[in-house]
């Protein structure tokens, strides 16, 4: 070990590792950090740069923050014997996260030389000497844009950018998630040229991805470059494929690019065969500064369709506006028809898709639905409305099949409260029904009043599944909504025991008061 740095919550270690004949019969070195617990337990390590007869590297840095500069010279063969030695230099930053993980991201890649003292051999000096000359031939490749608007066909490309220009000129983190790299292509697309930067579209193009399933798939990326070529930024903006598609437009002065990005659900991918196609879409607003930093902005989230558009010969996104949305939803509420309300009300009428859940129903966090971040084990179904001047009153139900802990399946009572529009107001969980649990519901329309009558079975009656065994307990209250649309639910009589529930029994099977009985 060469060196080691002490903080409160782990120690970081500079390290070597010598390999004296490798398989291309070179030496070679290299220079690791590891990060450990006061412990000693190894939370991460890194190999950062290498020195050899083919490598080279110079480093600097801070250790309070830590952070690391390296520009890592690779050697080719050929050059091995001669002086200077021609290069390609990778630069790199490296830091440390709070969690102490080890970050490492390539800022620039470039053409340089390594100049070895003649008096010292062992003494070698990397030089940088971008060639300004290669970054003016690639980027003389890309289209230039002459209006001020920007359109999808503008990013468009089929003239494929040359390997060496992709080593020099592609940032690595675009390459990452691939079963095989060499299968990936990179085609020249437009250009906008300013000042201090030139804004590139460029065109990514994949058959086959590990990450994301079996589609093969294009992405476009913006990439800004400084007048000599050194990479200020990048960002993938869209993707396109089977299960995608996207719009873009904007201007040029000022810089902006709106992007619809449809994903169609995967479930429709295999199973439609022809326009439309129902997609969930993300509309996000990508600005770049006047240091050449790409910001993204997301603007919308909701539904829409994918459709061919036959004058362009291309496919288009169509999004649901919310108001839209929302008019979709609510239908699939019956409104109340009576003066009077009760336990029908809740009864619930059809399956809320994720979408409009995640629009339209302000989540009451429910910590003992063990699906309730994935959306698989709680769901949501729509029962009655009450449609009045000022607002709505939605009647949902809930339905939680995989609990966690000390709990047991339930249904949940929400009342939700909307503008005319959709917006929401107000969301409350009113009561509980499942295997442990009963509720009762009695009320009026105008005004809305609903009592609501709720047992509770003791834990420690839990494992009693005879009837003549139960002791009950019953919380009564009373649920109001006031003129600007609150919910408010007022306790009239604490929890009470009776010999039997409101509806006479509860029955708790054997199998689940067991495990009740083990939590």
């Amino acid at each position: 070990m060469e060196k080691k740095i002490s903080k409160k919550d782990f120690i970081i270690a500079f390290m070597s590792s010598d390999v004296a004949m490798p398989s291309g019969n070179y030496p070679y070195g290299d220079r690791i950090i590891t990060v450990y617990s006061p412990s000693g337990e190894i939370i991460d390590s890194k190999a950062i740069c290498r020195g050899g007869d083919t490598f080279d590297y110079n480093l600097q840095g801070s250790p309070e923050p830590f952070k690391i500069n390296i520009e890592q010279a690779n050697i080719p063969h050929s050059d091995i014997n001669r002086n200077p030695q021609s290069c390609d230099i990778i630069t790199s930053e490296v830091v440390i996260t709070k969690d102490g993980r080890i970050e490492q991201t390539v800022i620039s890649k470039e053409k340089g030389s390594i100049i070895i003292d003649k008096d010292d051999y062992r003494k070698r000096y990397i030089v940088k000497d971008r060639n300004t000359s290669l970054f003016s031939k690639y980027i003389s490749n890309f289209k230039d844009v002459h209006t001020n608007s920007v359109r999808s066909e503008y990013l468009w490309g089929w003239n494929l950018i040359e390997d060496e220009f992709v080593n020099l000129f592609i940032p690595d983190k675009q390459n990452c998630q691939f079963i095989n790299e060499e299968c990936v292509w990179f085609r020249y697309g437009s250009k906008i040229e300013r000042k201090d930067h030139t804004i590139a579209f460029i065109y990514k193009d994949s058959p086959i991805s590990s990450y994301f399933g079996d589609y093969p798939y294009g992405e476009v990326y913006i990439v800004v470059y400084s007048p000599k070529g050194e990479i200020i930024d990048s960002k993938a903006i869209c993707r396109g494929g089977e299960p995608w598609a996207f719009n873009i437009e904007g201007s040029i002065e000022p810089f902006k690019l709106i992007v619809d990005q449809a994903s169609i659900y995967n479930e429709d991918v295999e199973k439609l065969d022809s326009y439309p196609y129902p997609c969930r879409i993300t509309t996000s607003e990508f600005v770049v500064t006047k240091e050449g930093r790409i910001e993204q902005t997301e603007t919308f989230e909701g539904s829409g369709t994918v459709v061919w558009d036959e004058k362009n010969n291309r496919r288009d996104v169509v999004k649901t506006s919310r108001a839209e949305m929302f008019k979709s939803y609510i239908s699939m509420f019956k409104q109340v028809e009576t003066d009077s309300l009760g336990n029908g009300n809740f009864r619930p009428n059809t399956w809320i898709n994720k979408e409009l859940v995640n629009l339209f129903i302000m989540n009451e966090r429910d910590c003992e639905c063990a699906g309730m971040d994935r959306m698989e084990g709680l769901s949501y179904r729509s029962a009655f409305k009450i449609d009045n001047k000022d607002f709505i009153v939605a009647f949902i139900k809930s339905d939680c099949g995989e609990y966690i802990g000390p709990s047991a399946p339930h249904r949940d009572n929400i009342l939700m409260v909307y503008t005319p529009t959709g917006e929401i107001i107000d969301s409350k969980v009113i009561s509980r029904d499942g295997v442990i649990w009963e509720s009762n519901h009695k009320g009026t329309t105008y005004p809305f009043k609903l009592i609501v009558e709720q047992t509770n079975l003791p834990k420690e009656e839990w494992k009693y599944s005879k009837v003549e065994n139960h002791i009950e307990g019953i919380t009564t209250s009373e649920v109001i909504i006031t003129k600007d649309g609150k919910i408010e639910q007022t306790v009239i009589s604490p929890n009470e025991l009776y010999p039997y529930g409101i509806n006479d029994v509860i029955i708790i099977e054997d199998s689940v008061a067991n495990n009740i009985d083990k939590e």
